[in-house]
């Protein structure tokens, strides 16, 4: 997070949070204490460095969290780490303050890749949100700790519960410009919980520009101190996919028979991917390339006869 002031630098223009509005999101210590003050709801977080644990039986549902996510994922390459008892918990803590990271210790929402909902949008310097585009995630890449690999937009409506819990929070920090919120349904008390925000532009944007909802060219608008139009409607039913991780995740459930051939089909027809459009397929060529050479240098390994 840099610390920039303003009136320090003119001629240059943002639309960007203040240093404390984005610190109170990145830094999940910070994020977790201001939904507190708030009373907004989140998972149940506990912080090692204040002497704070789960219970015993209750590890096995937890997991660690980093403070710095950018910081934590250079290291480790993952989001998180699943926690099993006390021995495992306390190898975890102490392989991560060997390696200089604060973390801290949150509960994993129990259900499916479903039950998360993402809130992304726009908040310009008037404090009015201008955009509000709602995604819902049908698969994740790889387990709970895990990126989507497949997202619809939806109906705001479906999300009025935690849009006002958004709207609370962003105009309590005076947050300004882009920001990407996920929340989980929790199925104990039907109630949506924060995860995380974001405050930079998000990885599957290009789901909320094909639906119409264009965040970019209004934090350009709203940096240059000019009117930001509202967007009230967009497309819904309209997919994202990230080509390759989904498609193995694609094969994997309908070899279980959990997701039909004619659904996944439906899903990619028409969906806006992560690496791919028609008038930009260098990504899509890159990609191919580097997967190919990675396959073609790594040995392969026979199984005796």
């Amino acid at each position: 997070m840099a610390k920039i002031d303003p009136a320090a630098a003119p001629g240059f223009c943002w639309s960007i949070p203040p240093y404390t509005a984005a610190a109170a999101c990145l830094d999940k210590a910070l994020f977790a204490d201001t939904l507190d003050r708030l009373d907004l709801s989140r998972p149940r977080t506990w912080f090692p460095e204040r002497g704070q644990m789960p219970l015993p039986a209750e590890l096995a549902g937890c997991f660690v969290k980093p403070r710095d996510s950018a910081a934590f994922a250079a290291r480790f390459e993952a989001k998180g780490f699943r926690l099993e008892d006390a021995a495992h918990a306390a190898r975890v803590l102490e392989t991560c303050q060997s390696a200089g990271l604060s973390v801290i210790v949150q509960e994993l929402i129990p259900g499916p890749p479903t039950q998360h909902y993402m809130l992304d949008g726009l908040m310009d310097r008037h404090g009015r949100i201008t955009a509000l585009f709602a995604r819902h995630r049908l698969r994740a890449q790889h387990g709970a700790l895990s990126n989507s690999s497949c997202l619809v937009s939806i109906d705001p409506a479906l999300t009025a519960q935690p849009a006002a819990y958004l709207k609370r929070l962003l105009q309590s920090i005076a947050y300004r410009g882009i920001f990407s919120v996920e929340f989980k349904l929790d199925p104990r008390d039907g109630v949506f919980k924060f995860i995380e925000v974001n405050t930079r532009p998000w990885a599957d944007m290009a789901l909320a520009l094909r639906c119409g909802v264009d965040v970019v060219a209004m934090a350009w608008l709203d940096a240059q101190g000019r009117d930001v139009p509202a967007v009230t409607r967009y497309k819904v039913g309209q997919h994202w996919i990230s080509l390759f991780p989904d498609r193995a995740v694609c094969q994997q459930m309908i070899r279980s028979g959990e997701l039909p051939v004619r659904a996944a089909l439906r899903q990619w027809a028409g969906a806006a991917t992560d690496i791919f459009t028609v008038n930009d397929p260098m990504p899509l060529a890159a990609e191919v390339g580097r997967r190919l050479t990675r396959r073609w240098r790594t040995p392969r390994v026979y199984a005796p006869a």
